[in-house]
Formats: structure tokens, sequence, C-alpha cells
């Protein structure tokens, strides 16, 4: 946690106008550089932890990667401020260019795919309950965004971020380079949900995005578009949900 956080003393200001010096725990900005095949395709301001995951992840839902198999190497720099992957080549005869415009369009398919064996209201319930354990990053600042993946009812990777599409982006990643399958899996987030984060879970194939927070009425019509369960509000005595 050393690298995610510093620790400096602040003046705390009371309604009497009383004040006290004390120490707080902030969250310390990283910067990302996210490279493929020699090209810089990103420079994000995150916070540094699961930095492969987020890369992954926000590859994939650029239409860049379409699956683990098409990564020939991931390699991060030791300060951890530049990852770079080289991709597989395609086959011969193919256009990459073609490719890529090919991968961008997986936005447009309707109907996010579905293998839930079972999901109920409780499934909801349990999440928003177990998302009142706050991770080691929250309890310190009380400035992270998370993410939790839930499949067969086990949670199975949880992220933390100072943005909340790069949480999302870390599950997407996580997903993706251990080989979970995502239409499996239930998302819930701490964040706000616009149109753009719903479109990332449609890309990455999961049938349920659930949120703590609210969600916005673009989100909602996409959704319903695109056969996705939306849920926001979810808290442990109740959710609402477009669908």
């Amino acid at each position: 946690m050393n690298d995610t956080v510093v620790y400096t003393r602040v003046t705390r200001v009371r309604p009497d106008g009383g004040t006290e010096e004390a120490e707080t725990c902030l969250l310390s900005e990283h910067e990302l550089e996210i490279c493929a095949d020699g090209e810089t395709l990103a420079k994000l301001v995150c916070t540094a932890c699961d930095l492969r995951e987020l890369a992954a992840g926000w590859l994939f839902s650029a239409g860049i990667l379409r699956s683990a198999e098409e990564i020939e190497s991931i390699a991060l720099e030791k300060d951890g401020g530049k990852i770079s992957f080289a991709l597989k080549k395609p086959d011969a005869g193919k256009d990459r260019g073609a490719e890529k415009q090919g991968r961008n369009r997986r936005d447009d398919r309707s109907g996010a795919p579905s293998g839930l064996t079972s999901f109920t209201s409780e499934t909801v319930f349990s999440l928003a309950e177990a998302f009142r354990e706050e991770t080691a990053l929250h309890a310190a600042s009380q400035g992270t965004h998370s993410c939790m993946l839930l499949r067969d009812g086990e949670i199975v990777y949880r992220s933390e971020d100072i943005g909340r599409h790069n949480a999302v982006d870390k599950v997407i990643g996580a997903a993706l380079l251990r080989e979970i399958p995502p239409e499996e899996c239930v998302l819930f987030t701490s964040g706000r949900v616009p149109k753009d984060m719903v479109q990332k879970v449609v890309r990455a194939g999961i049938p349920v995005l659930a949120a703590k927070s609210v969600t916005t009425a673009e989100a909602v019509e996409y959704a319903r578009k695109k056969g996705l369960i939306l849920i926001w509000r979810a808290w442990p005595d109740q959710y609402e949900t477009g669908l």
C-alpha cells in the first residue's frame, strides 16, 4: 500500500472554531502509459495496483484485445509507469486495420450472453452486504472506487482505484487474464453508472451489472437494448432495476 497512499499532516477544523493537528491518509495519483506493439495507446491516471489487469481491461474495452490468447507478452517497467503488450500477429492475408475495426463493432451486438445458472434478488442483497466490508485502501483513505466480480456465488476478484472506470477495467482485465468466464459472472461497482460504463460491461460479456450508486437514463436505455440486467441503488435492504 506504500505506493498508493501518502500520509500528511493536516489541520482539522470543527464547527465551533476549534482546530487540531493530525495525520491523514491521501491517495497517490499514478500515471500509467499503455503501449501495444510499440505504440502508445493511452495514458491513464490511476491507483498503482493491479496495473496488468487495468491495462488488459482497457485494451479489451477499446477493442484492441478479444482474448488473452492474443497476448504474446506483457512487460511492466519497474517504476510501474509504462506497460507494454506484444500482440500475436494476425493470420497471413488478414488486414490488421480491418480486424481492429471489426473488434470495435463488437459493441453493436444485442443481447448480453448469460451463462448464469442462478441469479436472484438474494444475489444482489448478499453482494450489497459484502460491499460493506471495506478494502484496505478505502478504509485508510475513503477515496477509492471498488468493484467485485461474483461467479457461482463466490467473490473471485476485487478491485480498487481512484477512478470508477479504472476499477471496472481492472475487473474486465482480471477476467481476461485469469480466464474467468465473464458470461457466468456478476459485476458489482461502487460508482455511478453512465452509458459508457454499461458499454464496457456489455463488450466484456458480463450479463449483470449492479451498482451501489445511481445510473443515467441513457445507461438504462442502452442496457435494455443490449439485454444487460442493470441494477442500481443496490443496498442491503432494496435495489432498483430497469428490467
